[in-house]
């Protein structure tokens, strides 16, 4: 018994110091995959910043020429400075899901909260996008009265890159004569008054499987998705209800399936009324 006992210690001495090492080598392991996560995310921000600003100045010297700073020029010459400054815009949007690929952690990030409204907001971005919308023969229907709009404590620069993202997906998403409807109410809950809007689509739809998807997998997007906007990353979805979260609202995405529609619905908490 002695004897066993004693080559039981032995075993169990080993097994544990393997188990030490082991553990030692995970841990090791952990802290090397943490620097290169912080290594990836400083190089996405610093490659965003490089890339951004040859890309503005780009954009700058095309608008200039279209806005006759260096002279007239003719029809083909301007369509074409046209083309290239839409092209330079989608590159622009591409730099920026760079950087919103990090802005997926928002929620550790501080806002700059102030009292605003979204309707200048979804005003704004839809000036934006009136090029795209008269292209696709696009009806969009939203309520103009500032009853439905109450204020809310929101980062409006955070809140209108909300909306671009779900604005711009419903009119690339959508069908050539489509529709897109904007509706909004206040509800009264145990935690006081939300604020809802809804960004209902004509569009291409969805079917259960990538919906459960567009949340779960960065970079995921529906063959059909993939079709209908073959440039798309996929990212920015992920990124919008990353900012609605860290405002501590709510985002959510319906679709009856293929060629169904979608419908984007964001909850938002701490309305209040002027």
């Amino acid at each position: 018994m002695h004897r066993v006992n004693s080559t039981l210690s032995e075993k169990v001495a080993e097994q544990t110091a393997e188990v030490r090492k082991a553990y030692g080598l995970e841990k090791h392991a952990r802290r090397e995959l943490e620097k290169l996560n912080e290594t990836k995310d400083q190089f996405i921000m610093i490659t965003q910043h490089h890339l951004r600003t040859p890309v503005t100045s780009i954009r700058w010297q095309l608008e200039a020429m279209l806005g006759g700073t260096y002279g007239t020029f003719n029809p083909k010459q301007i369509q074409a400075l046209t083309d290239t400054n839409t092209a330079v815009e989608r590159l622009t949007r591409i730099v920026d899901d760079f950087l919103n690929i990090t802005a997926l952690k928002v929620g550790s990030q501080i806002l700059n909260i102030e009292t605003g409204n979204l309707l200048p907001l979804v005003e704004d971005v839809l000036h934006e996008l009136k090029i795209d919308i008269e292209k696709m023969h696009l009806k969009v229907v939203y309520p103009h009265d500032g009853a439905s709009w109450p204020d809310l404590e929101i980062d409006a620069g955070k809140m209108r890159e909300v909306l671009l993202i779900i604005l711009e997906n419903a009119v690339k998403y959508n069908v050539d004569g489509g529709t897109i409807e904007i509706k909004t109410r206040v509800v009264d809950g145990t935690s006081g008054r939300t604020f809802e809007m809804m960004v209902e689509n004509t569009g291409i739809g969805l079917i259960a499987e990538d919906r459960e998807k567009l949340f779960t997998r960065h970079f995921y997007r529906s063959k059909r998705a993939q079709s209908a906007n073959p440039i798309g990353m996929g990212i920015g979805l992920s990124v919008a209800r990353a900012v609605v979260r860290a405002h501590h609202g709510t985002l959510e995405i319906e679709s009856d399936g293929e060629e169904m529609g979608a419908r984007v619905k964001v909850g938002m908490p701490r309305v209040s009324f002027l």
